[in-house]
């Protein structure tokens, strides 16, 4: 008898969920717009439709269960959302919601970050480590920490939040309330808002024209663009944000003392010459023994990161 978990990266625009076989090859797929016009309620009713979708033909016997890398900061062990800024969310207990929506107890809730590590650590570029750091470039920036072969959780599961560690006290806001946070310098957002500061400055640059002078249309992918084609803002964009991401890679490196560092995320997917730009800017700003045991690599997982690091919760639970 075949047997399969479902798989959902919950996330602030779109619920992405999977039908996976037992060694989390993807099935089949099914995505939908993130709708919170409901409130949580309204969200895990998408979610469980989902899953019912997905799961159409087999029996409940086949499916081995179901595991949610959610956005935002998880309580170990419960599956509730404590604080999801992306879904606006506080003490939601999304395990016992969507569990009781499908009838099974085998649902199982973390942070997406920590989920994505997990695939890398189990599935991907991340086989064999023992001390490694996920570090995952997007809107922000999040991580999952491996010690000793084991995902970090920290004293109140709320480990790896690593966008929000200061690198300026005096710097740009954040969403966390905090001015000078890693992320308010290296993530896409800090990208997108430096190239528009530059240009109601008055600095020249193809990057106007190329969003038709709205310049909150503004992205990662038009700098990359611009790149290409030789624009001299957009190659200091990226130049910066390169030596940005190697500053906060080195104090994780002096921190924790990894052997392996994979970076992913849709910044690095859709800009892949920062992740070397970031790893020489990690190496000269590193401790030379620290730095000396580091090797790098890029995320083997992309857009399917999310469900497929909930398949492996749902594996490391004690399925098959």
């Amino acid at each position: 008898m075949a047997y399969y978990i479902v798989g959902i990266d919950l996330g602030g625009t779109k619920i992405a969920s999977a039908l996976l076989d037992t060694d989390l090859s993807i099935v089949k797929n099914d995505t939908v717009r993130t709708d919170n016009s409901r409130g949580p309620e309204g969200v895990a009713d998408q979610m469980a439709e989902s899953v019912k979708r997905l799961t159409e033909g087999l029996g409940r016997e086949a499916v081995l269960g179901v595991g949610v890398a959610s956005a935002g900061l998880v309580e170990p062990g419960t599956g509730k959302v404590l604080y999801s800024p992306n879904l606006d969310w506080r003490d939601v207990p999304l395990r016992d919601m969507l569990s009781e929506r499908l009838g099974m107890e085998e649902v199982y809730v973390d942070n997406d970050v920590n989920m994505a590590a997990l695939g890398e650590l189990h599935f991907g570029a991340g086989q064999g480590a023992r001390h490694m750091i996920c570090v995952f470039v997007g809107t922000g920036i999040g991580s999952g920490i491996v010690i000793d072969g084991h995902l970090y959780a920290g004293a109140n599961g709320f480990a790896g939040e690593v966008g929000h560690t200061t690198i300026d006290w005096d710097g740009p806001p954040c969403p966390s309330g905090n001015p000078g946070c890693w992320e308010s310098y290296a993530s896409g957002t800090a990208m997108a808002r430096r190239a528009r500061e530059a240009l109601e400055r008055g600095e020249t640059s193809i990057l106007k024209d190329m969003v038709g002078g709205d310049l909150a249309q503004l992205r990662v992918e038009t700098i990359a663009e611009a790149d290409r084609d030789g624009d001299a803002l957009a190659r200091r964009i990226l130049a910066e944000t390169g030596e940005y991401l190697g500053a906060g890679l080195s104090n994780l490196v002096n921190t924790l003392n990894p052997e392996l560092i994979v970076m992913g995320g849709g910044v690095i997917r859709g800009v892949p010459q920062l992740f070397d730009l970031a790893e020489a800017s990690m190496r000269r700003r590193s401790l030379p023994d620290a730095v000396a045991a580091v090797r790098t690599a890029r995320a083997h997982f992309g857009r399917e990161a999310g469900v497929i690091g909930a398949g492996v919760l749902v594996k490391l639970a004690g399925k098959p």
